[in-house]
């Protein structure tokens, strides 16, 4: 009599054969079929932005004539001055022999002065290439201001017939402020070493006013722009006297 296999143990095989398939039918690919299958792409990254620095420009002729507005009337020189002279007494008939003179010198100060609020658009050369800025100005204008406090008298020369000091009386003390400004006027004129020194001291003065002004605009023009790779760009002031 033949032994019965129980169903059981033939579901356990059934189920092992299909178990083992599937394990080795997906679960290994293989290999050369794996090779075929696409890749995943790589991610892609962008080149960081490499920036570098660039110059601002600004308008520097703007600055140029605020300040020179507020400045105005600069004293570049100023210096004390003397001059020498004569006054005289007309004696009857206006001659020589009736009259008085008497030597005198004059002291005062002379003043040399540029008006930059003359300065208009005109007078600014901004060359970019050089970085330089031409500021044109007017020659120093001259200023005297007598001291009659410091006049000196010296002894009256007396014709042959008059005798005594000369008085001086309060016209004649009109008559010596006027002789003594223009005379005062005359010896600085034809001082040309004053002028001279006047004109350079002029140049000196208007750069040392307006470099700041400058360099302080380039500065703040950067400095608005809040970015670190902004640069200013610096400009160098000369001074040309015209006339």
């Amino acid at each position: 009599m033949k032994k019965k296999v129980g169903i059981i143990p033939i579901l356990l095989i059934i189920i092992i054969c299909l178990a083992t398939g599937y394990y080795f039918g997906y679960m290994k690919p293989v290999p050369y079929i794996s090779s075929l299958l696409p890749k995943p792409a790589a991610a892609e990254t962008s080149a960081p932005v490499i920036r570098e620095p660039y110059s601002v420009e600004v308008d520097l002729s703007k600055p140029i004539l605020e300040q020179s507005a507020r400045t105005k009337l600069l004293t570049v020189k100023t210096q004390k001055i003397s001059a020498a002279g004569e006054i005289k007494e007309a004696g009857l008939f206006n001659w020589a022999v009736f009259s008085k003179t008497k030597a005198v010198v004059y002291h005062g100060l002379a003043t040399f002065s540029v008006d930059l609020g003359t300065i208009g658009e005109d007078d600014i050369s901004i060359n970019t290439d050089t970085k330089t800025i031409d500021i044109h100005i007017g020659k120093p204008s001259l200023n005297i201001e007598y001291l009659p406090e410091e006049t000196e008298f010296f002894s009256t020369s007396n014709g042959l017939l008059t005798f005594g000091e000369m008085d001086i009386t309060p016209e004649m003390n009109a008559e010596l402020e006027t002789s003594a400004k223009e005379l005062l006027y005359e010896a600085v004129s034809a001082d040309d070493v004053a002028k001279h020194e006047a004109e350079k001291f002029a140049e000196l003065s208007v750069q040392e006013i307006f470099e700041p002004v400058v360099t302080a605009a380039a500065d703040a023009a950067v400095a608005e722009l809040n970015d670190p790779f902004a640069v200013p760009v610096y400009y160098t002031v000369k001074v040309i006297i015209d006339g």
